[in-house]
């Protein structure tokens, strides 16, 4: 009798040991890949996980390889639709991490369903200033693995951010309204590589009218601010006509904008009605329509 309850014991062990196995083996290569926007440490240029619209979408490239240069996608990781929502980031379907390998993640915003990973990590993610949108490049700190499935991504703006604020000189009491800001001599269209490095034709350039914060400039509203997104560039100059009852040009200061930054100016009208130009200063990326929200404004709807 001993014997049989010893052959039944050693038959109910054998079998829980192999659909162990077994539950083992179909969950290999059946992990996963997880997100998780932002990290501690972050500097100016990068978007925090909370700044990202809810319900936005931005695409990944989910690859084996830790270098732009070389593409090794990972199978269903060319360009998958990430939703932004509550502070979490769900793929439109799910990326599995390969066994015994690291996958890398490569992200972009916002999310265009025609893009590939080999094309995008080749010549970069095209950009289109003419629609001011803020192109957001990033990469996972480290790769994911089956244990440990959740990498944290880093995105940082792609464009460089032009801030024009217009005074009045303290002697200067007319009152002004200008219905735009236009820039002249900005760089229309260029592709920024995950590496940072731009692309862009010099000869394509255009001029963009923007609608200023407050449009007067009285003893209410001492200030006129007015934003730009451009191409990081090495050098460039850039010329600001002021529409509105004082129609005025003006060279702002040739200079290299890099992607991320915030580069704010002074333009003083004096009491001639001349304009006085001061010097670049750098800060802090904020929005002006939306508080709480680093990310550029304009291109979220409602």
């Amino acid at each position: 009798m001993k014997k049989i309850a010893l052959s039944l014991l050693a038959f109910l062990m054998l079998v829980a040991c192999s659909s162990e196995s077994s539950e083992t083996n179909q969950n290999k290569g059946n992990v996963a890949l997880q997100i998780e926007l932002g990290y501690k440490g972050q500097t100016r240029s990068v978007i925090e996980s909370k700044s990202l619209p809810d319900n936005s979408t931005y695409g990944v490239f989910a690859t084996t390889t830790d270098s732009p240069v070389k593409v090794g996608l990972v199978e269903n990781g060319d360009n998958r639709c990430v939703t932004y929502a509550s502070g979490n980031s769900t793929f439109d379907s799910p990326v599995y991490i390969p066994e015994y390998k690291n996958v890398f993640v490569w992200a972009y915003y916002p999310y265009n369903e025609s893009f590939h990973a080999e094309e995008i990590m080749e010549q970069g993610m095209p950009v289109d200033i003419e629609t001011q949108t803020d192109y957001l490049l990033g990469r996972s700190d480290g790769g994911a693995s089956e244990s440990s499935p959740k990498v944290p991504v880093i995105m940082r703006h792609a464009l460089a951010r032009i801030h024009v604020n217009v005074y009045r000189s303290e002697y200067n009491y007319r009152d002004y309204t200008f219905n735009s800001l236009e820039f002249s001599n900005v760089y229309a269209k260029g592709f920024v590589k995950f590496n940072n490095n731009v692309v862009y034709d010099e000869k394509a350039l255009i001029s963009l009218s923007m609608v200023p914060k407050n449009t007067t400039l009285d003893e209410n509203n001492q200030l006129c601010e007015v934003d730009l997104l451009v191409i990081p560039t090495k050098g460039q100059d850039i010329q600001l006509q002021l529409h509105g009852t004082l129609e005025k040009k003006v060279s702002l200061p040739s200079y290299s904008y890099d992607a991320g930054e915030q580069y704010n100016i002074d333009v003083v009208i004096n009491h001639e009605e001349q304009l006085q130009v001061g010097s670049w200063y750098i800060t802090q990326w904020q929005d002006l329509e939306q508080s709480g929200l680093e990310i550029w404004a304009d291109d979220v709807t409602e």
